[in-house]
This record gives structure tokens, sequence and C-alpha cells, in this order.
């Protein structure tokens, strides 16, 4: 009895574990042709408290930027 106890417990650590690796969500993209002096603010908002944002600057040849929000938390973003 304690050996399938002790079974389960293990089982419901790795399943926990495992939940909490395939919740992480992220966001990426791209701001095309962004030239200098130009910048962009990309923000991603769940609610009033939880938004991040990432401002991307411009260069003289106007050459693409990439952004990424990882790790976002589950819900609607």
């Amino acid at each position: 009895m304690k050996s399938t106890l002790r079974q389960l417990l293990i089982i419901g650590c790795l399943l926990a574990t495992g939940y909490d690796i395939h919740a992480q969500s992220s966001i990426s993209g791209t701001v095309k042709g962004l030239r200098y002096p130009d910048s962009a603010v990309v923000r991603v908002q769940k609610d009033m408290f939880d938004y991040k944002f990432v401002k991307l600057r411009g260069d003289s040849t106007g050459s693409d930027r990439s952004f990424q929000f990882s790790q976002l938390s589950n819900g609607s973003w």
C-alpha cells in the first residue's frame, strides 16, 4: 500500500511539472521597415496589471525588427 501511494505521488509530481512546462506561452512577430529615427512600442496585455512591452528602434537601412514575449501566463493576451 505504501509503495502504491509513493508511485501515485511521483506520477502526480511529474504530471504537475509537465503541465507547468506546457502552460508557457509566447507571442512573437516582426515590425517591418522601421527606419531611424522612428521607433515602435509593441505591447501585449492580459488585464490591467499584467502586461509586457518592448520598444524597437529603427536603423538607417530600415531593416525588420523582431520581438518575442516568452513565458506568458495562461489566458487571453
